[in-house]
């Protein structure tokens, strides 16, 4: 019994063997100049400029949950799909009220606002967009609002 997990093991061990060896082998082999550029934080191209102990918005946190809850559908979803023939009435009944469930949860939240990402003039400002009467510039990473005349 135990036989039959030699290759698993092996696997397993190979691949540890693999990083550790490449790891320090990027040590050994490595070139090694530090200068002050090089050892700076670096975030996605931006220069640091505040504590990295900041807070975050909780709804940053509430709409990464959102996500996580609404993409474990398709990961319900595509074996159900896999076998949709073999399933018959009952399979698409199930499924039914598995879609409706999470159609109630969105609608709720949707309902309770948890989706509302901007406040204040930038939400005016997109109000206004959609009935054509202000138009957004995305300019040097700040918002600018014109007007535009009316026709």
């Amino acid at each position: 019994m135990i036989e039959s997990y030699i290759p698993i093991f092996l696997m397993i061990g190979c691949a540890i063997a693999f990083g550790v060896f490449m790891g320090k082998a990027n040590e050994l082999f490595g070139p090694r100049r530090p200068t002050d550029e090089k050892t700076s934080t670096y975030e996605s191209g931006m220069e640091p400029v505040r504590t990295a102990r900041e807070r975050f918005s909780v709804k940053y946190y509430l709409v990464a949950m959102l996500f996580i809850v609404f993409d474990i559908e398709i990961v319900f979803m595509y074996p159900w799909a896999v076998v949709y023939k073999q399933l018959g009435v009952q399979g698409f009944v199930v499924m039914f009220v598995f879609v409706f469930i999470l159609l109630a949860g969105f609608y709720y939240i949707w309902r309770k606002g948890a989706l509302e990402w901007v406040t204040g003039i930038l939400q005016l400002s997109l109000k206004m967009l959609s009935i054509g009467a202000a138009r957004i510039h995305f300019t040097r990473c700040r918002w600018e609002f014109r007007a535009v005349p009316s026709r």
